[in-house]
């Protein structure tokens, strides 16, 4: 227990619950919140959010592999030149996504597109800053943690 103890004492923030980066868009003229994940390496969307944004004939199916990190998930394609607007700063870009054969609404901004785009994650602010150091600011939304269910294999799960 001493252990404990002194992890919680020298980090207590790990022992308390956070909410995820989101930041408000709105993506082929659908609003919705991106995931914001500084730890994904592409950014994703599933399946059945392409079929929501009504994007599905626009899917290049040369585009395949396998996804991995902390799951793993068939990529099935890649959506390209994808309008995304943020916040009310009227800021829109034209992104890229890969298309993972997942069914779980999913739609998550990775660090190809925040280097493309050289944006600085702000936690002080509470922001997402696209251009760099003066550029513009979009606030993060506040939400509830997501409740996962539990991973099965052939189900996608990352995060």
């Amino acid at each position: 227990m001493r252990g404990l103890s002194h992890a919680a004492l020298q980090n207590p923030e790990m022992f308390s619950s956070k909410s995820m980066l989101y930041i408000p868009g709105t993506v082929a003229g659908v609003a919705i919140e991106l995931f914001v994940d500084t730890g994904a390496q592409s950014s994703v969307v599933s399946e059945c959010m392409v079929r929501q944004l009504k994007r599905s004939h626009r899917v290049d199916r040369t585009y395949r592999g396998q996804a991995r990190g902390v799951g793993k998930a068939n990529i099935t394609g890649m959506l390209c030149d994808v309008p995304v607007s943020f916040g009310s700063s009227g800021v829109e870009f034209k992104m890229a996504f890969l298309v993972l054969a997942c069914d779980q609404p999913m739609l998550i901004m990775g660090l190809d597109q925040m280097r493309k785009y050289r944006c600085l994650v702000d936690l002080d602010r509470n922001e997402l800053v696209f251009g760099g150091q003066g550029g513009i600011a979009v606030k993060f939304v506040e939400r509830p943690l997501v409740a996962y269910p539990p991973h099965r294999p052939e189900e996608c799960c990352i995060s």
